[in-house]
């Protein structure tokens, strides 16, 4: 794939996918770090839920940078420099968790979670320390009304 714009030469990028859920996507509206590090995703559709991005920030001199896969992502308006990504979950005690990414030696990286448990006990939010091969510690829990619930879940606020 070649990308090119705002004056900068032509790039040509190299990505993975997955063909049996492959939909071409192409998110240009996130930006990296400061207003001049504009982000360029597309789509893989990997992942567990088929949303898999490919990232790639272009800096204010018209370098690239692979900074790898994640799922598709939002920047928060809550937590300076990170971004987050809503997952369905299987084999645990949640029903989601959304993972926050962060700029690590020009990888995103993710840095923390937070797990969603609806049920008869309330609504709970877990907060997650993520450790390898795919474990987690939860460090602390929440209950939470359903409006904040739904916002905290969405990336909309924070939820601790």
């Amino acid at each position: 794939m070649k990308i090119a714009g705002n004056g900068l030469k032509n790039v040509n990028l190299h990505l993975r996918y997955e063909p049996d859920s492959y939909v071409l996507t192409l998110d240009t509206d996130i930006f990296f770090g400061d207003a001049k590090a504009q982000g360029v995703g597309v789509g893989t559709g990997g992942g567990r839920d088929a949303n898999g991005m490919h990232y790639w920030m272009i800096d204010g001199t018209g370098k690239v940078i692979d900074l790898g896969e994640t799922p598709l992502l939002k920047r928060n308006s809550f937590m300076k420099g990170t971004y987050s990504a809503l997952v369905t979950s299987s084999n645990s005690p949640y029903q989601s968790i959304l993972y926050f990414y962060e700029i690590k030696n020009k990888k995103l990286t993710s840095t923390k979670a937070v797990g969603f448990e609806s049920g008869p006990n309330g609504n709970i939010a877990s907060l997650l320390v993520l450790l390898p091969d795919d474990k987690y510690r939860v460090v602390s829990k929440r209950r939470l009304t359903q409006i904040e619930y739904a916002s905290c879940q969405s990336g909309k606020s924070a939820c601790w």
